[in-house]
């Protein structure tokens, strides 16, 4: 049976500024509600036809704020996380701001921030620190964060409150994190150099287990996907 599309019309268009080396820039929030990255804050679409105001420009509430770099939602929608470049702050560090989406249409709320220093100690590059990618667990109490430098890798955040559980050193620079659809301790690492890796960890340990059987060169895994049975640790990946 062949489907056919046809009479496909634009329902609605909104202009919103690129945000450079930003993919994730669009998501759902619900049925008919989006939200995208403009420069330092969000904007909010709504497409209901019922609803009298179709969007809205959140308050930056951080003045020192310059840009989103990364984003990501929590799987209930409740959340979702907004790595910040600032003005004035260290080259190591790392600003999270945490959006509650029940509050998002109330100028008078401020979104969390979730802050983070890493010591010089482990990385001496000139260069700022940069996130590359960012993720909650499935039942949202843990944030995924992944730097672009190999001797910081992939830090774990108790996002509720607001402390580092622990720093997952990775081979290369890691390019894409996820926590297991079903486990908040186990959590996918893929990125440069051959890169995958999966780790279990705990407030006190990371354990990583072996990954045999790749294909030999010098690949960059940039994104994956958990495959259901979520019983069995299997992913795709490209």
């Amino acid at each position: 049976m062949q489907t056919r599309l046809n009479g496909v019309h634009t329902k609605a268009v909104w202009g919103a500024r690129h945000l450079g080396s930003l993919t994730n820039n669009l998501m759902n929030i619900a049925e008919q509600e989006f939200v995208v990255p403009v420069g330092c804050t969000f904007l909010y679409l709504d497409n209901s036809s019922s609803h009298s105001r179709k969007a809205y420009l959140a308050e930056t509430h951080y003045p020192e704020a310059l840009c989103v770099t990364r984003f990501a939602m929590s799987r209930d929608s409740r959340y979702f996380a907004a790595a910040v470049r600032c003005k004035a702050t260290g080259r190591m560090d790392i600003n999270i701001h945490i959006h509650h989406l029940e509050y998002r249409f109330h100028e008078s709320f401020r979104p969390r921030l979730l802050q983070y220093t890493v010591s010089d100690a482990v990385d001496d590059a000139e260069a700022a620190l940069e996130v590359t990618a960012i993720c909650f667990s499935h039942d949202a109490q843990y944030l995924a964060v992944a730097t672009d430098r190999a001797s910081v890798g992939v830090l774990i955040f108790d996002q509720v409150k607001g402390s580092l559980v622990q720093t997952l050193a990775t081979d290369g620079v890691p390019l894409s994190v996820s926590f297991h659809p079903n486990d908040s301790s186990k959590v996918c690492i893929t990125g440069e150099s051959n890169m995958v890796r999966f780790w279990r960890f705990t407030n006190k340990s990371a354990h990583v287990a072996p990954v045999v059987g790749l294909r030999r060169g010098n690949f960059s895994y940039c994104c994956h996907v958990w495959i259901a049975p979520f019983s069995e640790t299997s992913i795709v990946m490209g």
